[in-house]
């Protein structure tokens, strides 16, 4: 999803290559492919051929890395520290008021 939020839309061959330089050892292509299906299924990307003759996939984000951060942040606050749905709801309100967290890479 990194990839995908920092240089906008692309397509699986584009994230391969830009995770070289990231891992020490960068997925199958076909890892890459069950990867983004399931972020399609969880409806955080879309993806569509911008050639009808090529079976090339182009993926664009659904959800803006400053929402994914903080769902992902609430939900573990929910899951793993607050079980009362009133602070969880303080949390999240105080979530909005923290500019580093909107700012992070």
């Amino acid at each position: 999803m990194f990839c995908i939020w920092r240089h906008g839309a692309t397509n699986v061959y584009e994230i391969r290559q830009r995770l070289e330089g990231l891992l020490d050892k960068v997925p199958a292509v076909a890892t890459l492919h069950t990867y983004l299906a399931r972020l399609i299924a969880k409806g955080l990307l879309a993806s569509q051929r911008l050639d009808p003759s090529s079976t090339l996939l182009t993926y664009t984000p659904l959800i803006s890395y400053e929402d994914a951060l903080r769902r992902e942040f609430l939900r573990f606050c929910e899951d793993y520290l607050i079980r009362d749905p009133e602070s969880l709801e303080v949390v999240e309100s105080t979530f909005h008021h923290l500019p580093v967290l909107a700012r992070l890479p």
